[in-house]
């Protein structure tokens, strides 16, 4: 047998062979079969808030490192702000701990054999300094010097630094005396720059919380924006008399802030020198009170006005104070503004208004507010509303109200004075010394003297009870006329006017009405003395007739399911967060609550009571986690299912975790053996076929 003969097709078709197998070989997949997906190491310290003088112990962590073997950290932060007033050793033990008297500090740590887990490095004790004049926070910032494993090798890692805020004084003290002060100076029991400064503004900035203490002296105006809860409460002789930053025309400017209080202090605007000047502004969503306070010489070119409110939709507080030498006394363009026990006068240049409401405002003014000596006591625009009783207006020039509104001003029981009431001619004893009234006013009754002086009420004052005031088609309702008054100047009530709001009407002095159709209904009374002064009173939307119930089968009542129960992840390590939810369904004909109860390996873990319209399903998430290995049965509204918590991945101290797969220095030397042999082939069988 010729052997050369076999082996001659091999020998010219053997490179090729082996290059295909090569080529095979690499091609085959090279991913290890088992790999656990590990986080990136990280480097960290958490955030820190700190009241002044205030210490806390917060550790460096490392986290999802393996096989760590050495460790250089340096930590740098504020001295300004904050010190270091110690450092200890962490879970690893031996940390070479540098001088951490002034920042930074150097960490170091090495050991022969890596370390593979999560540890806390060191324990840095922070405190924050006790006079601080900002800023108020800093970085903690870390820096990874080297980091290193077991076969010297560096570790890919990242770093979190921190951010240490050291939070401004809840309560601060200002004094115009320590404007000589420099920062962390004692100041009247208090630290100057801390919870001491010399103007309202510094005050203002540095406070967290609400108030601001001012004591007697000069001051510049202030401002503040997005504030809640601030007070600013001055003694007696705490004087504003200039420009805060934020106008050049205001002393005091409050925008986008709630729940403002600004009692005690005297504003004085008789060295503001522009177009239009404001003593107090509250602006843009602002709410608060303003009390106890002396706004005075507000005048300018165009206008000049004590307190400005223009809040759109929401309320203001002004009381007790006292508004004087104004163009407008207080303007309100927009909002709710109630004014209280309050003294407005001598408002006699360019409008000379003492109050002004306009279009987009309600105003209340109650509590014996005396408005006097203006040119008109209270104006009020187009669109505007007003209530005024119980107060002194009298000796204003022009009027004492003068309403532009389509709507009835309220303004009963004012002393105008005179005790025969306003002059206007609707008035019987017209002409009178009192103030004139100009509009729609409604005036009576009127106080006989002053607010403050005993005045009494003097007129018909109608008012009136309704009884049921709310039923089916067919109630009937007895009125009764509460006004006790006998008219004016002991004159008799000589008719009574009814409105019951459906069309009916009555002029008894004690009328029973029946409504019959479902609704609401205003009711009205007016009433007239023998001398033809009138009073009415309107009660709106004050009857209210319902709809009747019509009989029929009532809906099935609710009627749960539940369904798609879900456990998800359904394999995690110990600790990890598992979420389980179902569906539950409302198959009945009302709306109905249901409680759904997670049961874990038999046992009721959590509950949850869920509402459900008709025809509606919600889902119900519950969320747990087991520390300790093992498999788990979840049982919810009878559906079961379960979840298992792996045992974690155990790596012997000094020893890096295996991973499965030839890695790439297997590969490499796979790669380079096949080539030496295809060559040691090639040479070989090009031989034996010279040989041939």
């Amino acid at each position: 047998m010729n052997i050369r003969k076999f082996t001659r097709p091999i020998a010219r078709g053997g490179p090729l062979l082996l290059a295909v197998g090569l080529l095979a070989l690499l091609c085959l997949p090279l991913t290890p079969t088992s790999v656990n997906a590990q986080p990136v190491p990280e480097v960290s310290i958490q955030d820190v808030t700190l009241e002044a003088g205030e210490s806390v112990t917060v550790p460096i962590e490392l986290t999802g490192f393996s096989n760590l073997a050495g460790l250089t950290v340096s930590l740098a932060w504020s001295d300004s702000l904050v010190s270091v007033t110690n450092v200890t050793d962490g879970d690893l033990g031996l940390v070479t701990i540098g001088d951490y008297s002034a920042s930074p500090v150097t960490l170091a740590w090495a050991s022969a054999t890596g370390y593979t887990g999560d540890f806390d490095f060191v324990y840095v004790t922070l405190q924050a300094l006790a006079r601080v004049t900002g800023p108020w926070s800093c970085t903690l910032d870390l820096t990874v010097v080297s980091c290193l494993d077991s076969g010297t090798l560096p570790i890919t890692h990242t770093v979190d630094d921190g951010i240490l805020t050291v939070l401004k004084p809840s309560e601060v003290w200002v004094d115009a005396d320590w404007d000589t002060a420099s920062p962390g100076d004692p100041a009247g029991g208090h630290v100057f720059g801390y919870n001491a400064f010399a103007t309202i503004q510094d005050g203002i900035d540095g406070v967290r919380g609400s108030t601001v203490h001012v004591a007697v002296g000069t001051y510049a105006g202030f401002n503040f924006t997005g504030r809640d809860g601030l007070e600013i409460l001055g003694e007696a002789g705490a004087v504003v008399n200039s420009a805060c930053a934020a106008d050049a025309g205001t002393l005091a400017y409050v925008d986008n802030s709630t729940n403002t209080l600004i009692d005690g202090l005297e504003f004085n605007g008789s060295s503001l020198n522009v177009t239009s000047v404001y003593g107090i502004r509250f602006l843009n969503g602002s709410t608060g009170i303003i009390s106890n306070v002396n706004v005075h010489h507000l005048r300018a070119g165009t206008t000049g006005t004590g307190i400005h409110i223009n809040t759109n939709t929401t309320t203001v507080n002004i009381s007790g104070a006292q508004i004087a030498n104004c163009d407008i006394g207080i303007i309100a363009v927009s909002g709710r503004v109630n004014i209280d026990g309050c003294t407005i006068s001598n408002c006699t240049t360019n409008a000379g208004y003492g109050v002004r409401v306009e279009s987009g405002a309600d105003v209340e003014i109650s509590g014996c507010c005396k408005i006097h000596h203006n040119i008109k006591g209270i104006r009020v625009d187009s669109s505007g509303t007003l209530t005024a009783n119980g107060n002194s207006i009298y000796s204003n020039s022009g009027f004492g109200i003068q309403n532009g509104s389509a709507s009835t001003a309220d303004a009963e029981d004012n002393w105008w004075g005179d005790a025969e009431g306003p002059n206007c001619i609707t008035n019987p004893f017209y002409p009178t010394s009192g103030d004139a009234i100009g509009g729609d006013v409604d005036y009576v009754p009127w106080l006989d003297a002053a607010c403050d002086a005993g005045g009494k009420s003097v007129g018909p004052n109608a008012d009136f009870v309704g009884t049921p005031t709310s039923g089916l088609p067919g109630l009937e309702v007895a009125f009764t006329d509460t006004d006790l008054s006998t008219g004016t100047q002991g004159c008799d009530i000589s008719s009574r006017d009814w409105d019951f709001g459906d069309g009916g009407t009555a002029d008894v002095q004690d009328p029973t009405h029946t409504y019959n159709k479902a609704g609401r209904y205003t009711v009205s009374l007016t009433i007239e003395d023998e001398l033809g002064l009138k009073d009415t009173e309107t009660k709106t939307k004050y009857i209210k007739i319902a709809k009747p119930v019509t009989k029929g089968a009532l809906p099935a009542p609710a009627d749960f399911a539940a369904s798609y129960l879900n456990v998800s992840p359904q394999q995690v390590l110990p600790n990890q967060e598992v979420e389980i939810s179902i569906n539950i369904a409302n198959h009945g004909g009302q709306t109905g609550t249901h409680s759904v109860v997670l049961y874990i390996n038999g046992h009721a873990e959590q509950s949850q009571a869920v509402s459900v319209s008709p025809g509606s399903t919600k889902l119900v998430v519950f969320k747990t986690s087991r520390a300790v290995p093992g498999g788990y049965q979840v049982s919810v509204e009878g559906q079961a299912g379960q979840f298992s918590v792996l045992k974690p991945e155990i790596t012997t101290s000094g020893t890096p975790t295996p991973t499965a797969g030839l890695g790439t220095a297997g590969i490499v030397t796979i790669v380079v053996l096949a080539i030496i042999l295809i060559v040691a082939l090639v040479f070989l069988f090009r031989g034996t076929q010279r040989h041939d």
